[in-house]
């Protein structure tokens, strides 16, 4: 008797963590999936002219949005320094987990008027 119950008990426990192993696996797919649809909007904002990174709106749209549930993609443009030739740029993807939960994964640079390491 004290077996029986002992293999209920680990059958049990495997398949909770498998369970919660196979949710973990879902979830760390659609954060990889976020976090490339950001970077590659990231990289786009990055080879824009500095006036147009300006005028930039505040969403956007990547093929890999449409594998999660109620994705957003948004662009934020800052002036963190008060300065006419840096701005901050941030990207950010908020999805619905298969689970239900709110995500978001956000990437931030800065933009400069004359490029890369120039103020």
């Amino acid at each position: 008797m004290a077996v029986l119950i002992l293999v209920i008990s680990m059958v049990g426990v495997a398949l909770v963590f498998g369970r919660g192993n196979a949710m973990m696996t879902g979830e760390i797919k659609e954060e990889a999936i976020a976090t490339q649809a950001a970077q590659e909007r990231l990289e786009t904002v990055r080879n824009l002219p500095f006036d147009t990174v300006l005028s930039l709106g505040s969403t956007f749209t990547a093929a890999g949005l449409s594998n999660l549930n109620n994705a957003i993609g948004t662009v934020a443009v800052t002036d963190p320094l008060g300065s006419n030739n840096i701005r901050q740029v941030t990207v950010t993807v908020t999805w619905q987990s298969s689970q239900g939960r709110t995500h978001q994964k956000s990437l931030v640079t800065l933009v400069t008027r004359n490029g890369i390491n120039r103020q």
